[in-house]
């Protein structure tokens, strides 16, 4: 019954174990490459943790750096199309385009992870899935910001990056990452979108991620936006890891929700 979720980014693998019938069974470690990301630092951080070889019921890898773009479903039907589509945006010719479809809002994540790597996680992992990990954030965030709609800004705070998404209604307005370290760049990232999509200081922002970062932000952020709330953990994963649960990524975390 346990789950194996692993998240691949430059510097390393965020790994996330948990039994969904099981309270408090969340276990989360992280691993450094030894050098520089490549398919070969995956692949023996992954064997160097024989762990992570059992036979876990699923296994799911997010691909935390690879671009992406959002197509669609009448787009996607057409597999001509979406590969140069994406080609085109994400500058990826000489890899399988990978759809990671949001059935509610009628659109799919493409991307195209290195062809290497994706073929070492198929040959070691049956069945895995593989996703891009604005995907999960995205139908999280449709499910749970509901009651906030006609618009909401949802924002999830990383060391070095921000997630941003906004939705009207039940329509997908925008969602992207940007490399971002300082606050100024924070904040300028969040109004520049709040702006393009017209929301005025009385739109809400709900603010998710590193909590020191959460901090951070919303003295700044608060002089422009009326109503800034911190984001609700899900009380499912809560339960399922505690502490450990709400110090993982929420790109990992809100998966097994997502399934």
């Amino acid at each position: 019954m346990w789950q194996l979720y692993i998240a691949i980014e430059d510097r390393g693998l965020d790994i996330m174990i948990y039994n969904p019938l099981e309270e408090h069974s969340l276990m989360t470690a992280y691993l450094d490459f030894e050098g520089d990301f490549s398919s070969k630092a995956v692949e023996d951080a992954i064997y160097d943790n024989p762990l992570l070889l059992n036979d876990f019921n699923r296994v799911t890898v997010v691909m935390r750096n690879n671009h992406f773009t959002l197509l669609p479903d009448d787009v996607t039907t057409d597999p001509a199309l979406t590969e140069t589509i994406c080609s085109e945006l994400t500058g990826r010719t000489d890899s399988e385009v990978l759809l990671d479809r949001l059935p509610l809002l009628d659109m799919s994540v493409a991307f195209a992870p290195d062809q290497d790597l994706l073929n070492f996680l198929r040959r070691t992992f049956p069945g895995v899935s593989v996703r891009h990990r604005i995907s999960g954030l995205i139908q999280y965030w449709h499910a749970t910001s509901r009651p906030m709609r006609p618009l909401t800004t949802l924002i999830n705070l990383r060391e070095n990056s921000i997630d941003i998404a906004s939705y009207s209604a039940n329509t997908l307005q925008f969602a992207n990452t940007f490399s971002a370290d300082t606050m100024a760049d924070r904040l300028y990232y969040i109004m520049a979108v709040r702006e393009s999509l017209g929301a005025d200081s009385e739109t809400p922002a709900v603010i998710s991620g590193d909590r020191r970062l959460r901090d951070e932000l919303t003295g700044p952020i608060s002089r422009y936006v009326s109503r800034v709330l911190p984001a609700v953990f899900p009380v499912a994963m809560f339960k399922a890891g505690g502490q450990a649960a709400m110090n993982t990524p929420l790109d990992l975390v809100v998966l097994p929700l997502c399934e």
